[in-house]
């Protein structure tokens, strides 16, 4: 495939919620159209791999993901998603000590290997979904300075065996309205499904 075979025109729509780029790119190499949005898709077309990695596709292939005209490793999407929960754990308890971190850690883990369709299965669109971490939709995620190691202690150990895989809600002041109460722990009331 020729360079110029490859066309990537991207378009940037932001919403009004949270300002939040939606991304769209058209990639085509002459043989298929591919949209790809602002939530991560993995395209293992081995012509734009060729084009975009200069890899040889009869020998070489590594799987990457399209982010409006970005190409993002899978290992780079996961160190984003694992950084942006660090974000939103400094800024939901940076307050608390280890166990209130591992705590909302497991919130977050929870929903997203939870089976049952009401939460998304990524890390970042947990953390993204309208109305349920407020630091990250009134901003106090972005006006995170420096991550504590103990947040960072904490994300560890938590992925590597949730210690808490019923705890579904955490607030502040009293027990949320979802799910059944269950314990409070430093500043935060957290619920089990």
């Amino acid at each position: 495939m020729k360079r110029e075979d490859l066309i990537i025109r991207t378009g940037i729509a932001l919403s009004i919620i949270g300002a939040i780029a939606s991304i769209t790119a058209i990639i085509s190499n002459g043989k298929e159209v591919v949209e790809v949005t602002s939530h991560p898709v993995m395209v293992h077309e081995r012509d734009i791999e060729t084009e975009v990695f200069g890899m040889d596709p009869e020998t070489e292939f590594v799987p990457a993901v399209y982010t409006g005209g970005l190409v993002i490793s899978p290992e780079e999407d996961y160190y984003n998603s694992i950084e942006l929960m660090a974000k939103c754990v400094e800024a939901e308890a940076g307050n608390q000590d280890l166990l209130g971190k591992r705590m909302v850690v497991d919130v977050i883990l929870n929903r997203m290997h939870d089976s049952s369709g009401e939460w998304p299965d990524t890390i970042v669109d947990v953390i993204t979904q309208p109305y349920q971490f407020s630091t990250y939709w009134n901003g106090a995620i972005d006006r995170v300075g420096k991550i504590s190691e103990e947040t960072w202690e904490a994300i560890y150990i938590e992925l590597e065996e949730i210690t808490y895989p019923d705890i579904y809600y955490f607030t502040n002041g009293g027990f949320h309205k979802y799910g059944t109460p269950w314990k409070k722990v430093g500043d935060h009331y957290f619920n089990k499904k």
